[in-house]
């Protein structure tokens, strides 16, 4: 088994040695709408978590509605399959940032 772990070109640790990340992302709440919406932009943040060189571990929502603000945090468990993927800044995973003036757009499916 050493052998076989000596010629392996992949990185020296297992996926599970690497210790989980967690990533937190907000979703407000869209205007009323009579059909479902598709979230593009957390689509685009999945995919990016992923081609990164991350496993998407597990996935859980938390809603939040008061007064001032409504909407949802997902709460994603992250396991970085390398090295690089370890070392990464998780504010780099970001496909973009929102200012105050920036519009969030949702696609409505029919």
């Amino acid at each position: 088994m050493k052998l076989f772990k000596k010629l392996t070109p992949f990185s020296e640790k297992s996926p599970r040695e690497y210790p989980e990340k967690i990533y937190t992302y907000f979703v407000p709440a869209p205007p009323r709408r009579k059909h479902g919406y598709r979230e593009k932009a957390f689509d685009k943040l999945a995919a990016s978590v992923i081609a990164r060189g991350f496993k998407i571990v597990s996935v859980h929502t938390e809603s939040l509605n008061t007064d001032g603000s409504s909407g949802i945090w997902i709460i994603l468990i992250l396991m970085p399959l390398h090295n690089e993927a370890a070392q990464l800044d998780l504010d780099e995973l970001q496909p973009y940032s929102l200012t105050d003036d920036s519009e969030i757009i949702y696609e409505e499916n029919h």
